[in-house]
Formats: structure tokens, sequence, C-alpha cells
């Protein structure tokens, strides 16, 4: 298969030796794991222009001498075009890479800042790229010769870690065809959860609402080509978290389970809504719901909009989100009762490091 337009080029790391700088040290970790999605822009017979489609990678941390980093996420996007271009043998690579990084103790040293129902961390800025060598085996796979992912701190956050390094040498990157028309594209994996007083406690939250909730959150979602996919219902013993108004206490300190996007159901209202949506975009989001609130249909479906770095259409807009369109779920309270899709133009930025390239 050649390549063409709307193709993508995947890479799948499951899981990958890295490095990281810090505090002038290098710091290995085999954790590293994600997927990487490039959609070919335009082609010619010795050249592609390329943009990051996807890139979302997560690891379960370092021990620096600053401290434990906890979970760390990375979530990549583009702001400039690269290339991939034919030499004698071999194609070269050069895509460069802005991203947004987060880990449990960013979240834990610094505030949140509260916009709405968003509750979002201080993020850290890195820039770099892709680049190197592939070798064309066969018409749908290459495999790098030589090459890195390599991104350096800019600003934000800790300033903990200073790079990550890479390696790409000796991985494979499949090459799809343009997907079918309305064909899925990515997976969001989501873990909905409630709370019981107690042992005997008949009256768990989230059992009423969860089915219709996420079916209306995977009808909105399928139209920008990912898809939803429920695990089954957990029920927590704690009485604090069912009561509680506090959508950072109701999520707790224990990290979500690799690519999962867990959703917590509470007994009493919550402010801004009934829905609240924490570290959006990242690895370690959360959502939290009243079940006071969940007979507004789309409320999850507004919330995993947030998930994707989807804000309100009258919000400010800051750099990797998207304004959401008008009477859509992103309009507050999850839009009016039939909401209009998500745009085109807004499904290629609905990106967050818990989803999964469907390939």
């Amino acid at each position: 298969m050649q390549p063409s337009i709307g193709s993508r080029l995947v890479l799948r790391l499951r899981p990958t030796f890295s490095s990281i700088l810090a505090a002038d040290k290098a710091f290995d970790t085999d954790s590293l794991r994600g997927d990487i999605s490039i959609a070919v822009r335009d082609t010619n017979h010795d050249s592609m222009t390329l943009s990051i489609d996807h890139l979302g990678l997560i690891s379960t941390g370092f021990l620096l001498p600053q401290g434990d980093t906890g979970l760390v996420s990375i979530l990549g996007f583009s702001d400039e075009l690269g290339a991939l271009s034919r030499n004698i043998d071999s194609w070269s690579i050069d895509l460069p890479i802005n991203a947004s990084v987060l880990y449990r103790a960013v979240e834990r040293r610094r505030p949140f800042r509260k916009v709405d129902d968003r509750y979002i961390p201080e993020f850290e800025i890195f820039r770099g790229r892709i680049s190197g060598t592939l070798v064309q085996h066969i018409e749908d796979v290459f495999t790098f010769n030589s090459g890195f992912l390599s991104l350096t701190y800019r600003s934000g956050g800790l300033g903990w870690i200073k790079e990550f390094e890479l390696p790409l040498t000796g991985l494979g990157i499949a090459l799809l065809k343009p997907p079918a028309e309305n064909a899925a594209q990515f997976r969001l994996r989501v873990q909905p959860i409630g709370f019981k007083s107690n042992p005997l406690d008949p009256s768990p939250t989230g059992i009423s609402a969860v089915r219709t909730q996420l079916q209306s959150a995977a009808d909105v979602w399928r139209g920008c080509g990912i898809e939803i996919e429920p695990q089954p219902f957990q029920v927590l013993l704690d009485r604090a978290r069912k009561e509680s108004q506090d959508p950072l206490f109701i999520r707790g300190n224990k990290d979500p389970e690799p690519f999962t996007l867990e959703i917590y159901f509470v007994e009493n209202e919550l402010a801004d809504g009934g829905g609240s949506a924490i570290s959006c975009g990242s690895a370690l989001a959360t959502i939290v719901v009243s079940d006071k609130s969940t007979d507004k249909p789309n409320l999850i479906a507004h919330e995993i909009g947030h998930i994707l770095n989807g804000i309100h259409p009258t919000d400010k807009l800051n750099p990797g989100e998207w304004l959401g369109d008008q009477n859509s779920v992103l309009e507050p309270f999850g839009g009016p009762a039939t909401p209009s899709p998500i745009s085109g133009s807004n499904c290629v930025h609905a990106r967050s490091a818990v989803l999964a390239v469907i390939s």
C-alpha cells in the first residue's frame, strides 16, 4: 500500500525502554507505553507531509532526587507540519512536537486552577521531535533503522524532568489506509465507579444512571470516531466519598488503570452543573458526577468532551484546547436534549492521553 492522504502511520509502545534527564542525571525506565498516530496530510512520489494525529504515552514514574514523580502522562500535538522523505533505499522522518506533561507530584505540589466545571493542573510544556530513518520492509510496514522521540522541558509545573528520550531504533510502524466513513479510530476505556455507605447500603450511587449516561456519551462521541468502552460497574465502600461535594477528595489518590478514564458517581449535589472534569487531556484525568444531576442526559458526554480538551463555546481558549461547537454537548450542563454533532474540524483535536488507537 502506498501512502495516501488520510493514511496514518501508527507506532504502538507496549512497553518500551526510555530515559529522562533530571537534576543532571539520566534515569532509565522500561514502563513507557502508549500510541503514536501520525497523519499523512499531503503526498507525492518522494515525500509526505505529516502531523501528529495522536500521541499519548504514560509511565509508572520515576524516583528522582526531588522526589517520586508518580504516574507520568504525555500528550503530544503538532503546531508545525513535518515530513517523511524518500532516500535511495530508506525514508527520513522529521516531525516537530509540542507536548503537555503531567505527573502526580505536580498535582500534589501545585494548586489546581478551577474554571467552571474543570479542575486544571499546572501542566509542564515540552518541545521536541520525532526524527530518524526508516526502511519499508513490506508495503504497509516500516521499521526504524535509527531514530528518537525527544522532548525538552520549556515551562510550567515543577520542572523536575528536563528531557525525555525514547529510542525508536528497531521499532515497527504500520501504515494504515484512510479509515472508512463512520469507522472508529480511537477507543476510550471508561470505568464507572459508585459508592456504598456500608456493606448493607441498598442504594449505591450511580446504579440508576450509569447505563443511560454512557450510552448517550457513546452516541455523541461515535460521531468523532471515538468508541466508548465501558468496563463493569464497580462499587466502593466509602461513606465519606459518597457524601462529599469535593471532586478532588472524591477522586482519591490511587492511580487509575492504564489508559482508563474513571467516572465517580456521588450522592450530594456538586457545583457547576453537577459534574466535574479533573486533569483534562492527561492519563490522570477523572470525572465526578452527582446522582442528583444525572437527569441531564448528556452530562457525562459533556465531561468527556472536557477530558478530550474541549471547552465551553464561550470560554477563553488556551494552547492545546479546542472551542466546543454551539448547541453541542460542550454547551454548559451538556447542551440541549438533542445536541448538534461535534464538527469534523473539532473532532481532529479531540484528544487525550487515555485514548488508544484502533488499528
